[in-house]
């Protein structure tokens, strides 16, 4: 399974954080492009509208969304673990952190929360700080929590 390995020994607390932090990184990094990219008229229109049906955050509207966004958007998770292979320890960790993340983020909610752990390597998109019309980043969760403002169901 994509060179995950399944042996003893298990690895350190070092090694897991340091690859859950890639991880993150090529995660954040990729969503957030494909993010973009799903708000190109025709792609919003025909696939991605869908994830937008639902006006109130919810946990469940991260699961809402057309069957092709649902597959591409699945693609990012799975980029860190095929890039830099660990223990499925990790492996499983990761899939358990970055579900959990989703719901969050879709919640409206701030809970115990992946931002406060990994906010500040998360400001890869900082772009999004600078263009407050385009909000589904990290960085841009964080100014939208602060202005009361929902998070991914805002764009437009």
């Amino acid at each position: 399974m994509i060179g995950i390995r399944t042996s003893l020994p298990l690895p350190s607390l070092t090694e897991i954080i340091a690859q859950l932090i890639i991880y993150f990184i090529i995660e954040d990094y990729t969503n957030y492009w494909l993010h973009r990219a799903f708000h190109i008229k025709w792609v919003y229109e025909n696939i991605h509208k869908v994830h937008h049906e639902y006006t109130a955050p919810t946990g469940f509207t991260t699961q809402h969304a057309h069957w092709l966004e649902t597959l591409v958007f699945g693609i990012p998770g799975y980029l860190g673990p095929a890039i830099v292979p660990g223990h499925m320890i990790t492996f499983l960790l990761w899939l358990f952190l970055r579900h959990t993340e989703s719901v969050e983020i879709h919640s409206g909610l701030l809970f115990w929360s992946m931002y406060l752990i990994l906010g500040k390597i998360r400001k890869i998109n900082t772009v999004t700080r600078q263009l407050p019309q385009i909000k589904n980043s990290i960085s841009s969760i964080l100014y939208n929590k602060r202005n009361q403002q929902d998070t991914c169901h805002s764009l437009k």
